[in-house]
């Protein structure tokens, strides 16, 4: 009963945050025309956040198979350096791993380091019900979004920028609590330039390869070192 306590004290601001954005998500899904059905097994097997709102009008426009598991898997690459993080945490989960692996996404990335950082025992226990509690959320808000979506209409005009907004959120909470602002710095930076010569339609899956190399020969700069 304390695990499942303290753990609901952990996802409490992501389900906060999970359930507008859900909602959100879920209209989306109804002004596309998919069906509650599709919407909410996107949340249950999908559970990217971002690329579910790039998958929906990719879908709508009928956009080929591997121009959609390419865009997923360059905006998600992000997650396998997340996972580096907590290999030792997700092995000690036992038969959870693939679940835990299945939960990381940007938000309870950073409340795993927060519970890692304040917990010197319970830390598999208290992952694993933070991450359920979490994806339950944004199930139940993909659900309740369709659902409105299919009788009410909605002006989605600006829906976008929702992400954006958790995003910032995300990044100054990171900055808050983290001494190393190379990611960060590094990724605007890469952002910004790839922005300026690919111009905004084609900047994204640029700037996030850039990124990543970047990341990586830091990496291997700290190993030589």
């Amino acid at each position: 009963m304390n695990v499942l306590k303290k753990s609901f004290g952990y996802a409490l601001p992501i389900i906060v945050s999970y359930l507008s954005i859900s909602i959100a998500y879920g209209l989306l899904c109804a002004q596309a025309g998919m069906s509650a059905f599709s919407g909410v097994l996107s949340s249950v097997l999908i559970y990217t956040g971002a690329f579910q709102f790039v998958m929906v009008p990719l879908i709508a426009a009928h956009a080929g198979a591997l121009s959609v598991a390419l865009t997923c898997f360059f905006m998600n690459i992000r997650m396998f350096f997340y996972g580096l993080s907590f290999t030792k945490d997700f092995r000690n989960t036992g038969l959870r791993i693939p679940y835990m692996i299945h939960s990381l996404t940007d938000e309870t990335y950073a409340v795993y380091l927060k519970i890692r950082r304040e917990n010197d025992y319970q830390v598999p226990d208290l992952m694993f019900g933070t991450g359920v509690m979490s994806q339950v959320s944004w199930i139940l808000g993909t659900w309740i979004g369709v659902m409105l979506g299919s009788v009410i209409p909605f002006d989605l005009t600006g829906i976008e920028f929702i992400m954006t907004a958790m995003f910032l959120t995300i990044i100054c909470d990171q900055w808050e609590h983290s001494d190393d602002h190379f990611v960060t710095l590094s990724s605007f930076a890469c952002g910004i330039v790839t922005l300026l010569i690919l111009g905004k339609q084609k900047f994204m899956l640029a700037g996030i390869i850039l990124a990543i190399i970047l990341m990586v020969l830091r990496e291997r700069r700290g190993v030589h070192e």
